[in-house]
């Protein structure tokens, strides 16, 4: 095939030495050498197995078949330059649908806001939503189902890369009423915590042993567990039915708070208890601009949960 051995190079100074009928002003053009711009031109020419200029009085010429194949190529040229400056030089359009994967609470009142704001800066951005656990998020990455996920301190594959989104402030909260049927204080210390009813997420009551390890530096107590879900909202329809204390992120407390239940902080130490949560995303993956505008406005946007001093219990 006759074009597999063409030089594209061949044929833009082949164009350009048309144009100008001179070899030497064609090579000032190009910034070739005029015996530069000749070696093209005798290429061009070998590859094809036609002569394309001749020379009459000193004067360059342009064969027919020169003439013929410079219509062509000038047409195909200023097509090839106006795709590529209109693929480098426009400007990046963001529209298509983003996967992200979130957990369910501080999803729904935390990141889907900020979605919003998104979706109203880029009317063509279309989002689909997982709300899972972070182990669930791991698999759907690296499976390709997901373009990104909000994760808490889950360990993930090490083919997924993480960034720090922002912060919960986790209480360990039961009812008044709860409350009033303990015969301990929550001076008590040791004596009060184990006099409790706990419901744990389904982590061994890690999440419950480590407040009771920050605020109070208690590694082993004796709990009682009366119940284990992996779901915030079914540890919360435990909490507000005074089944016993469980611990709920902050806009979780201050929401059932705002809907009329009597929630109570358990009392705490200076430094509130966190859980991180972070963007994650693949390693080294080619995102498109739509993902990679939302990742950058996730990142940008979302500052670091603020949370206030949990309301203290009455002596």
């Amino acid at each position: 095939m006759v074009l597999n051995n063409l030089n594209l190079n061949n044929l833009k100074v082949f164009a350009e030495v048309f144009k100008t009928k001179c070899m030497t002003t064609a090579s000032r053009q190009l910034h070739l050498t005029q015996s530069g711009v000749s070696q093209h031109i005798k290429n061009l020419e070998t590859s094809l197995d036609c002569k394309l200029f001749d020379r009459v009085n000193k004067s360059l010429l342009p064969t027919e078949e020169g003439s013929k194949l410079f219509l062509e190529v000038d047409r195909a040229l200023e097509l090839l330059e106006s795709s590529v400056n209109e693929i480098s030089q426009k400007e990046v359009s963001i529209d298509g649908t983003v996967k992200i994967g979130m957990p369910i609470e501080f999803g729904i009142n935390l990141v889907i806001p900020r979605l919003v704001k998104i979706g109203q800066k880029y009317p063509r951005v279309k989002f689909m939503l997982s709300l899972g656990y972070a182990s669930e998020m791991n698999d759907l990455l690296l499976s390709g189902h997901l373009d990104m996920a909000v994760i808490d301190e889950y360990k993930m594959d090490n083919k997924i890369e993480i960034q720090r989104l922002a912060e919960e402030t986790l209480h360990l909260c039961c009812t008044q009423s709860y409350l009033q049927s303990k015969n301990e204080p929550a001076s008590a210390g040791k004596k009060f915590y184990e006099s409790l009813d706990y419901m744990a997420y389904k982590d061994g009551a890690l999440v419950v042993r480590s407040w009771l390890n920050h605020h109070i530096k208690r590694k082993n107590l004796n709990l009682n567990i009366r119940a284990q879900v992996m779901d915030v909202q079914a540890i919360s329809r435990f909490v507000v039915r005074h089944f016993g204390a469980g611990v709920l992120p902050h806009q979780l407390v201050e929401q059932l708070k705002s809907n009329g239940h009597s929630i109570v902080c358990l009392p705490e130490s200076h430094q509130p208890l966190r859980n991180s949560l972070s963007l994650s995303f693949i390693k080294n993956r080619s995102h498109g601009p739509t993902t990679r505008a939302v990742i950058d406005e996730l990142l940008q946007g979302a500052p670091a949960v603020k949370s206030d001093k949990p309301e203290r219990l009455k002596s």
